[in-house]
């Protein structure tokens, strides 16, 4: 009877402490993103506690029902009973909980926080670095071949001996001229008056659309140059603004490594969620700016688009960024989106998950020991 008292007692007291565990991890879950807006850890632990004692609940009642040397009515009700609850309020809601908390107490500075900080920063320092007059020599000159060969379309057809002058397909490679200049906000060329079939009249017309399309490609140049130096003067203080800032949040964690210490989950996601966001938000509205270094970044820094493909904006106008990936750290049902796309490969992941098991089933055990039914 001693013996069976003492394990009863050791077994209430083991239950507490993995029970403890289990729940605070939980807890540290649920106030990272705190889905009900409480600011508050109370109401998550009386949650917490709750569900997880119904869970142990289930467990015995597993127990129970398989245990042959007592008299339970309807065993199988009782077993599924006590699976179900294990599955609803166990594996739904404990064990995901307790691994996103123990990888990201063990990883999310580290392997998460800390390198999304370090690429956005360096996309960001690469737009800041942009050399606005080369770009705009490139575009330019861009400018320049497009227009020059429309226009050498248009020629060739209006010069074709087949059918000379303003044909069908001549007209055609004109509007496409003209509507290219229109982009540039530049007139476009107009027919002439004359003799189309005979080739001196063709030459005469031709050497005055020559003299006539070298002053539209210079002003499609300069409409290029002030829309550029525009656009990439205000893209240039966006990134500069969201790279110091970005900068001052990385400098305030390396003191904190410095003293081998590290915020609070809630203060940290304050800390710099925020900030990497805006860095996203910059560079999804001028991807054009940027050299990726692979796909991946690619896509990650691309703005979201809806089922159609279209880009979607908010409404300021400005292209929505994706979620960022030190955000989505901060949500255990992002993390454990990212973790089946293959994105903690490396990362240990899956021994953060037989260590949240491993805590709840031991707490299990002990409360089936504890409260398990002897006759």
């Amino acid at each position: 009877m001693n013996n069976n008292n003492f394990l009863k007692v050791f077994s209430i007291i083991a239950f507490i402490a993995f029970m403890v565990v289990s729940c605070w991890a939980t807890v540290e879950s649920l106030y990272m993103s705190d889905p009900i807006r409480m600011n508050s850890k109370i109401p998550y632990w009386v949650v917490t506690i709750g569900l997880y004692v119904i869970s142990g609940i289930g467990a015995t009642l597993i127990v129970n029902s398989l245990n042959q040397r007592i008299r339970v009515d309807n065993r199988g009700g009782q077993l599924i009973g006590g699976i179900a609850i294990l599955l609803v309020f166990w594996l739904l809601f404990s064990m995901p909980t307790n691994t996103h908390t123990f990888f990201y107490s063990n990883k999310g500075y580290e392997g998460v926080i800390s390198p999304d900080i370090t690429r956005t920063k360096m996309y960001l320092q690469q737009v800041t670095n942009e050399q606005v007059d080369q770009q705009i020599l490139k575009l330019q000159s861009d400018c320049e071949g497009k227009i020059s060969s429309a226009f050498e379309n248009f020629i060739t057809e209006y010069n074709n001996t087949a059918m000379p002058g303003y044909g069908p397909e001549a007209k055609k490679r004109m509007k496409e001229l003209n509507d290219l200049l229109a982009s540039y906000n530049v007139t476009g060329l107009a027919e002439k008056n004359g003799n189309h079939s005979n080739p001196n009249v063709r030459r005469q017309i031709t050497a005055q659309y020559r003299d006539e399309i070298e002053p539209k490609i210079q002003k499609a140049k300069e409409a290029i140059a002030q829309e550029r130096r525009t656009t990439l003067g205000v893209v240039k203080n966006q990134a500069e603004k969201a790279f110091n800032t970005l900068n001052k949040v990385d400098a305030l964690l390396h003191e904190y490594k410095a003293k081998d210490s590290i915020p609070a989950p809630k203060d940290m996601k304050k800390l710099v969620v925020e900030p990497i966001q805006n860095g996203y938000t910059v560079l999804a509205n001028y991807p054009e700016q940027i050299r990726f270094a692979n796909n991946y970044d690619k896509t990650l820094y691309s703005p979201k688009t809806n089922n159609k493909g279209e880009v979607e904006k908010g409404i300021d106008g400005k292209a929505k960024a994706q979620e960022c990936e030190s955000g989505r750290l901060f949500n255990a049902f992002s993390v454990w989106q990212d973790y089946f796309k293959g994105k903690y490969k490396g990362m240990g992941f899956l021994y953060w998950i037989m260590l949240a098991l491993l805590v709840d089933i031991g707490g299990f055990i002990f409360f089936t020991i504890a409260f398990r039914r002897t006759e």
